[in-house]
C-alpha cells in the first residue's frame, strides 16, 4: 500500500537530493525539510519532500486526525491590480467577481476551445485580486496572462508574489492557528474559501481558509525570511510535517483533480465534473474563453465524465484501460492508489457516456492491470467525505 501511495505521477522523478539537477528550484523551507528528516525528490522542477521519517501512511492519518504541515511554496502566487481587473479575470475564467471582499472561488483558466489551462484559486480583495496557480503550470499560466494583458483593452497589471506558502490541514488546524493569532481574529467566523491578512505569532501573513486534502485548513503566505519561524511555530503547537506522498493520497480520497491527470488543455471543466464552478450569472452572460463549448456541454451533456472506481485486486494506475460489458474500451484511469482510510484500492477515471458504455454508481466494469483483467465498481466522488469548515 505504501508503494502505491508513493506513486506521484505528475512531474515527479524519484531521485535522491544528491543526484538532482543543479538548476532545480528550492523553496525557502528546503533546509528546514532536510533538518526535519524530509526525503527530498524532484517535483515539477522543485526539490520537495515526498515524506518524512514518520512515513506516508502515518502522515496521511496525521492530516485526517490532527494537523499536518505541508510546504506549498512552489505554487504560484499572483496579484492583479488595475480598475479593469475583474473584467479581465472574467474573460480568462468562468468565475464571477460579483462576490464579497475576502471571498475565494475555485475556478479554471480556460482555453479559447474550452479546455483547461489550469485550475486556480481566485480571491477578491479590496483593490486587488489574489490568485494561486499550480506549480507545474505556473510558468505557462504567467506567460498566458502576460500575453492576454497585452491584448486586453483595459487597465490591469500582474505582479508575481515571491513569497512562501505553508499549509496546515486537519481537524485541529483551527485550534492551532487560533493560538497564534491576535485576539482580534476569531477563526470560527472565517469560513472555508475566505482569506484575510493577520498576524501569525507576530509575523504579518495573508491567510486563506482552503486546502487540497478534504480537511479543514489554512494556507499561510509569508515573506521567505519568516518561513522557518512560522513553520517552527506550527510544529511547536503540535503540527507534524508531511510530504507530497500523503498530499497525493489525501487529495485522491477527497476526489480532487490533479492537473495533468484529471485536467488538461483538451478536457473541459464539464467533463471533469466541475460544472458547479460556473455560476448562474456566467452561464447567462458567457463572455469567457471556451464559453461556446462549455455552455453547450452544460445543456447537452459530455462525451465522457469523471467518476470514481473501487478496484478489486491490484491498484489501477494512471492510463489503465477500462472495459465495458461487451469487452470494448470505454474509459481510462487518470489517478489510482490504495486508500489508507478505506483500506481498498480507489481510482479516478474518465468513462464514455454514450449509451452502450454509460455507467452509474454500483455498476461493474473491468480494468486491465499488468495484462490481467479484474473487476472495478463505479462510485460517486469523493471516496472519503470532505470536512471543510462552513461556520460555527
Amino acid at each position: 500500500a505504501t508503494l502505491g501511495i508513493l506513486r506521484l505521477h505528475l512531474c515527479l522523478k524519484m531521485r535522491s537530493s544528491r543526484s538532482l539537477l543543479s538548476g532545480i528550484k528550492k523553496t525557502a523551507l528546503n533546509k528546514w525539510h532536510v533538518k526535519n528528516g524530509g526525503k527530498m525528490v524532484e517535483f515539477c522542477g522543485w526539490e520537495m519532500p515526498v515524506q518524512y521519517k514518520t512515513g506516508v501512511l502515518k502522515e496521511h492519518f496525521i492530516c485526517r486526525d490532527g494537523c499536518a504541515l505541508f510546504d506549498v511554496g512552489h505554487m504560484g502566487q499572483l496579484k492583479f491590480t488595475g480598475k479593469d481587473r475583474h473584467q479581465f479575470i472574467e474573460k480568462l475564467t468562468p468565475v464571477s467577481m460579483d462576490i464579497a471582499v475576502g471571498q475565494s472561488k475555485l475556478s479554471v483558466i480556460t482555453t479559447p476551445e474550452g479546455g483547461t489551462i489550469d485550475d486556480t484559486m481566485i480571491t477578491k480583495q479590496d483593490g486587488f485580486i489574489w490568485e494561486v496557480v499550480n506549480a507545474g503550470c505556473a510558468e505557462k499560466d504567467i506567460q498566458w496572462f502576460k500575453e492576454q494583458i497585452k491584448a486586453f483593452k483595459g487597465d490591469v497589471k500582474l505582479e508575481f508574489q515571491d513569497k512562501s506558502l505553508i499549509a496546515i490541514q486537519g481537524p485541529t488546524a483551527m485550534k492551532l492557528l487560533q493560538s497564534l493569532v491576535g485576539s482580534d481574529v476569531d477563526l470560527t467566523k472565517m469560513p472555508f474559501m475566505t482569506a484575510r491578512t493577520m498576524s501569525v505569532g507576530g509575523v504579518p501573513a495573508y491567510v486563506s481558509r482552503c486546502g487540497y486534502t478534504g480537511e479543514d485548513g489554512f494556507e499561510v503566505s509569508v515573506e521567505h525570511a519568516d518561513a522557518e519561524k512560522v513553520a517552527d511555530m506550527f510544529l511547536d503547537k503540535g503540527a507534524l510535517p508531511c510530504g507530497l506522498g500523503a498530499r497525493d493520497s489525501l487529495r485522491l480520497e477527497a476526489g480532487l483533480c490533479l492537473y495533468g491527470h484529471e485536467l488538461n488543455e483538451s478536457i473541459s471543466p464539464i467533463e471533469a465534473g466541475l460544472a458547479w464552478l460556473i455560476p448562474k450569472a456566467r452561464r447567462q452572460s458567457g463572455g469567457f474563453y471556451g464559453a461556446e463549448r462549455i455552455l453547450r456541454e452544460i445543456k447537452e451533456g459530455v462525451p465522457k465524465k469523471r467518476t470514481g472506481l473501487f478496484v478489486e485486486g491490484a491498484p489501477a494506475r494512471e492510463q489503465t484501460k477500462i472495459f465495458g460489458d461487451d469487452g470494448s474500451q470505454i474509459g481510462v484511469v487518470t489517478s489510482g492508489s490504495p486508500s489508507p482510510c478505506l483500506k481498498k484500492n480507489v481510482a479516478i477515471a474518465y468513462i464514455n457516456t454514450h449509451t452502450s458504455a454509460k455507467k452509474k454508481a454500483g455498476d461493474k466494469v473491468t480494468v486491465e492491470v499488468r495484462g490481467k483483467k479484474q473487476f472495478a465498481t463505479v462510485t460517486a466522488l469523493p471516496f472519503v467525505p470532505t470536512r471543510f469548515y462552513r461556520g460555527a
